[in-house]
């Protein structure tokens, strides 16, 4: 199921009841391992540990994934921010997955560490300010 909103804010339509349910995290919160359902994150939220969303993830801010850990959208992402960059290089950065769109304000996602993590999206790419990293010249990048 898409996430239908108004750009960054109003949820328009059945996220919380849509795709087997839903999860909320509040603003500053932590997220890691598998929801089975939509999320929404109601501010920043960080990856503490491998994720798996079955569903879509709304992000009303930025969503920080500073310790590089794989990460894996089952639908679509909204986020205003994504911060994949990642600060200690003796471990490799993982594969960010999202199999529906992903939509966003700015990006940043800069290999490290010998990585040879792939940014993957099976549907639209669409970013409104702004694309940093390494996969702006083409490295990492590849289809679901």
């Amino acid at each position: 199921m898409s996430i239908s909103t108004d750009g960054f804010g109003t949820i328009i339509a059945g996220l919380e009841t849509g795709g087997g349910g839903g999860s909320v995290i509040p603003a500053d919160g932590e997220i890691s391992g598998t929801y089975e359902g939509n999320l929404v994150c109601d501010g920043d939220v960080t990856v503490t540990g491998t994720l798996e969303v079955k569903g879509s993830l709304l992000v009303r801010g930025g969503f920080y994934n500073d310790g590089g850990y794989e990460v894996t959208i089952h639908g679509d992402l909204h986020a205003q921010g994504i911060y994949f960059d990642k600060d200690d290089t003796s471990t490799p950065q993982q594969n960010f997955s999202v199999e529906g769109d992903l939509i966003f304000t700015y990006m940043e996602f800069r290999q490290c560490g010998g990585s040879v993590a792939q940014l993957r999206v099976g549907g639209d790419l669409t970013g409104a300010s702004g694309f940093a990293g390494s996969i702006l010249h083409g490295e990492g990048v590849a289809g679901v």
